[in-house]
C-alpha cells in the first residue's frame, strides 16, 4: 500500500511539473548524506541533508502538495528573527514544516515562551523530536499536517521555509488571516515563490529578499 501511494504521488507530481521536477527527484535520490556541517557538529544533531518526499511516510491528503526536506541556513534565519520588532518572550514560533527541527534549534536561542515545529512526515517528525530531546520543556514538534494545526494561545511568530505548494500555501494563510483577528502574528519566510499569496494576507515589514518578515493582516 505504501508503495502505491508513493506511484501515485510520483504520477501526480510529474503531471502537475513535469520532466524538470522528476529530473530533480533522482537527483536527490542519489543524495548521499553528506558530513555534519558546523551546526551539527557543534550542537550534536542530525539536522543535515535533503530529503525529497518519495522516501518519507506520510498520511496526508496534501502529501502531493509538499516539498522535500532541507535544511534552513542558521545565520540567515537567525538574523531574519533578530529583526522581528517584537518582545520574544510575548510570542510563541511556530515552524510550519518543521522538517528535523533546525530552525526550532535557532529559535531556542531567542527567548520564546515556547518553541514549536509542526510537520507530517513521520521520519522527520521522530528526527526532530531526538535533535530537541534536551530542550522538551520549551520546544515540541506536532506530527499534523499544517492546513489541520490548532495554533496555541497568543501571539505567534510563524517560520515557513517554502514548505507546500500554491493550494496548501493558500489554506495556510487564509487560517492564519482568521487567527490574527484575535493576536499578532509575524511571518518569517524564506525562498518565497508565491508573493500574491502571502501579500493578500500580510503587509512585509522587511525588503524584498530571500528572506522576508510579513505582520499577517
Amino acid at each position: 500500500m505504501r508503495l502505491q501511494k508513493k506511484i501515485n504521488y510520483l504520477n501526480t507530481k510529474l503531471k502537475r511539473n513535469g520532466i524538470i521536477w522528476l529530473l530533480k527527484q533522482i537527483l536527490l535520490f542519489r543524495h548521499k548524506h553528506p558530513e555534519n556541517d558546523d551546526f551539527d557538529k557543534i550542537n550534536n544533531v542530525d539536522t543535515v541533508g535533503e530529503v525529497p518526499l518519495l522516501k518519507l511516510t506520510i498520511d496526508s491528503q496534501n502529501a502531493n502538495y509538499g516539498i522535500g526536506y532541507r535544511p534552513s541556513p542558521a545565520d540567515v534565519l537567525e538574523k531574519a528573527i533578530r529583526e522581528i520588532p517584537i518582545r520574544y518572550d510575548d510570542y510563541t514560533f511556530v515552524d510550519l514544516g518543521a522538517g528535523k527541527g533546525r530552525p526550532l534549534l535557532i529559535a531556542l536561542r531567542f527567548p520564546f515562551k515556547k518553541v514549536i515545529g509542526v510537520e507530517f512526515a513521520e521520519e522527520l517528525v521522530r528526527t526532530a523530536r531526538q535533535n530537541l530531546i534536551a530542550w522538551h520543556d520549551r520546544a515540541e514538534v506536532v506530527h499534523c499536517d499544517a492546513t489541520l494545526y490548532e495554533y496555541p494561545v497568543g501571539n505567534l511568530v510563524i517560520y515557513m521555509y517554502n514548505p507546500f505548494e500554491r493550494p496548501i500555501l493558500a489554506t495556510v494563510m487564509t487560517r492564519l488571516a482568521e487567527a490574527a483577528k484575535s493576536r499578532t502574528i509575524y511571518l518569517v519566510y524564506l525562498q518565497l515563490e508565491d508573493p500574491d499569496i502571502v501579500e493578500k494576507y500580510a503587509t512585509p515589514i522587511t525588503p524584498e529578499e530571500w528572506i522576508q518578515i510579513f505582520k499577517i493582516n
